[in-house]
């Protein structure tokens, strides 16, 4: 049979449409590219900075906390006589029972130390926006400045005077004791140094422990 009758016809192959993406496809991609891009970078930034002012909101909310509970533990020791009991009806009155409110923000009282010696002690606000707490001559800061702006330390005091029925001592002394019952409300307002935005507001109320005995009148 002749070679040429037997052979099979090449079979050519379609050629085809193209070998790649357009230009106007490439740039769709690159775009929604970017899109995803800039949304995912947005959503991160967005959970850091959620993350940062939680840990500032924290931090503040913390140093406030450790603030108030010093400043209420210790006013509530204000006036404390140690000679109250064994002189108790004399004529002698307790030398620390005064508590002296100056303005809104600055406190001081005094007590008798454990000791025995007599102890001044206060709490005021200070022109670098931190709460100072002093014992006799040591002083000590109760706010971190890095992690707390203290704007506002006010105190507010409240008295409820109650009359005892007891005449002084001498009886020629004609009016009558009182006892007074010192409330102080308390409230602390700051923000972070560094986040103007983050704020935090305590408000805390102490009652002195050691009341006032002194003249009604």
């Amino acid at each position: 049979m002749p070679h040429n009758l037997t052979k099979q016809p090449r079979r050519r192959h379609p050629q085809r449409s193209q070998y790649g993406l357009t230009l106007v496809e490439l740039l769709v991609g690159i775009a929604i590219g970017l899109l995803l891009i800039v949304g995912a970078t947005s959503l991160f930034l967005s959970n850091l900075d959620a993350s940062r002012r939680l840990l500032l909101e924290a931090r503040l909310n913390q140093n406030l906390r450790s603030a108030a509970e010093l400043i209420t533990r210790d006013l509530r020791r204000a006036s404390y006589w140690d000679q109250a009991v064994p002189k108790m009806g004399s004529v002698d009155n307790n030398p620390h029972q005064g508590i002296t409110l100056d303005g809104t923000s600055d406190i001081s009282y005094q007590f008798d130390a454990p000791a025995g010696a007599a102890s001044a002690a206060g709490f005021a606000l200070t022109d670098d926006y931190r709460i100072r707490m002093t014992i006799g001559q040591t002083t000590q800061d109760l706010t971190d400045p890095a992690v707390a702006k203290v704007i506002s330390f006010n105190i507010i005091e409240s008295k409820n005077k109650i009359d005892i029925g007891m005449q002084k001592i001498p009886a020629a002394t004609p009016n009558t004791e009182c006892l007074t019952e010192r409330r102080y409300d308390i409230t602390i307002e700051a923000e972070a140094p560094s986040d103007a935005n983050v704020k935090r507001r305590l408000e805390t109320a102490v009652r002195v422990r050691n009341d006032r005995v002194g003249n009604c009148s």
